[in-house]
């Protein structure tokens, strides 16, 4: 049996960072309940409910999380739009007008959508080259907003008329803070249709505003919020504010982890006519070296996969080997969260991961850089905001197992 493969790479349930939704699910359940059991339920139902900017750090799930959501609202007929992914230096609008086109065009619903909104979109798509995009000129930026509003709040009523909702998905929204103006037009566009309404009467006559259902969702790095709400961007902050409700990714509890490796442990992982399974020294030391990094966990899951594809058991030796293997790429990942932090919020995790954890305290953090605990509060509380670190009363925890256990 030694040339048998029972994991064979087609098989591999594990997926890391292609935005792929992976077999193995770990977590997330409040996120996708958000949108199955709220924020869809409202909106069928006509009545407002904000967006959703899923943010948090590279790695952490963010645009998986959403392609998750879109799979699921595809499964309940929901009219979903191709995924936009905001490259630097292309122009949004071209890529959600592309989007819009697409939609209506794959589900024959190009008809319902206004005749002019459409020939606007089409020549404004007509710009993107593969997944680039020129800038669109001034005439065409100009009609732009208008003709994504009318073409969503067109599908939106298509959607309604069969009791489902049009998904948007924007991702990357970080890339497209260089240019406030185009970015302040597109929320406003987004915004303009997730607040438009019908009206309708009840059965005994009496006329309601009922909001279109439109669900747009944005995902990206922490420092998209710092750019959208600051001064040069007053306008697109308003919009977000009031169109969007944040999101912040957290890590993953082991138990969620256990959870997802759970069939592992019972009647196996199907691939093609066998099974794997997992030995629980495997399970523990996986977990374990996840650190609660949904990126790790993929990454270590294929690794360990692939490390014997000729035996049906996936054992700790398997996992040591992956480990070895990806060490160089989790040291890079860790890097992709360190690198990009000013240096004293920098030096602040440093010294609070330097310190013993039954003391650690902002108090303790900034004694040692030499500033008062006044003085430190805004840069431990954007550490929290990229969930470096978790604070419970005056205590003061590393949240990140892993970019602690990596610290340079």
């Amino acid at each position: 049996m030694a040339d048998k493969l029972f994991r064979t790479p087609e098989g591999n349930p594990f997926v890391p960072g292609h935005d792929a939704v992976p077999d193995v699910w770990a977590g997330r359940a409040r996120e996708l309940s958000d949108y199955t059991g709220y924020v869809r339920a409202r909106r069928v139902n006509g009545v407002f409910e904000r967006g959703r900017a899923v943010l948090g750090q590279p790695g952490i799930g963010k645009s998986v999380l959403v392609n998750r959501i879109a799979r699921e609202a595809s499964e309940l007929g929901d009219i979903v739009l191709p995924p936009v992914r905001l490259h630097r230096g292309a122009d949004p609008l071209a890529g959600v007008a592309a989007a819009l086109v697409a939609a209506a065009e794959s589900q024959d619903l190009a008809g319902r959508v206004s005749k002019a909104a459409m020939e606007v979109l089409r020549t404004i798509a007509s710009l993107r080259i593969g997944d680039a995009a020129v800038a669109i000129n001034a005439p065409a930026a100009e009609s732009a907003p208008r003709a994504i509003t009318t073409a969503l709040t067109d599908l939106a009523g298509a959607a309604r008329a069969r009791g489902s909702v049009v998904l948007v998905r924007l991702d990357e929204v970080q890339n497209a803070t260089a240019d406030p103006v185009t970015l302040s037009s597109l929320l406003i566009a987004l915004g303009d249709a997730s607040a438009a309404t019908v009206t309708d009467r009840d059965f005994a006559g009496n006329a309601h505003d009922h909001h279109l259902p439109v669900v747009v969702y944005l995902t990206g790095l922490l420092d998209f919020v710092d750019s959208v709400e600051g001064d040069p961007m007053q306008r697109a902050g308003a919009t977000f504010g009031r169109r969007f409700a944040k999101t912040y990714l957290d890590w993953l509890a082991d138990d969620e982890v256990r959870d997802a490796l759970v069939p592992f442990t019972t009647s196996g992982w199907p691939t093609n006519d066998h099974r794997v399974t997992a030995t629980a020294d495997a399970i523990d030391a996986l977990i374990e070296a996840t650190a609660g990094d949904p990126f790790v966990f993929q990454l270590l899951g294929a690794a360990a996969w692939n490390a014997r594809p000729d035996h049906s058991v996936i054992n700790a030796a398997d996992v040591a080997a992956a480990e070895a293997t990806c060490a160089e790429e989790i040291e890079d990942h860790v890097a992709r969260m360190l690198d990009p932090l000013p240096d004293l919020e920098r030096a602040a995790f440093e010294v609070l991961v330097g310190l013993d954890p039954a003391n650690r305290s902002t108090k303790a953090v900034a004694d040692e850089l030499g500033k008062t605990s006044s003085q430190l509060g805004p840069t431990m509380r954007r550490l929290e905001r990229r969930r470096l670190v978790r604070r419970e009363g005056r205590r003061t925890h590393v949240a990140a197992r892993l970019v602690e256990r990596h610290l340079p």
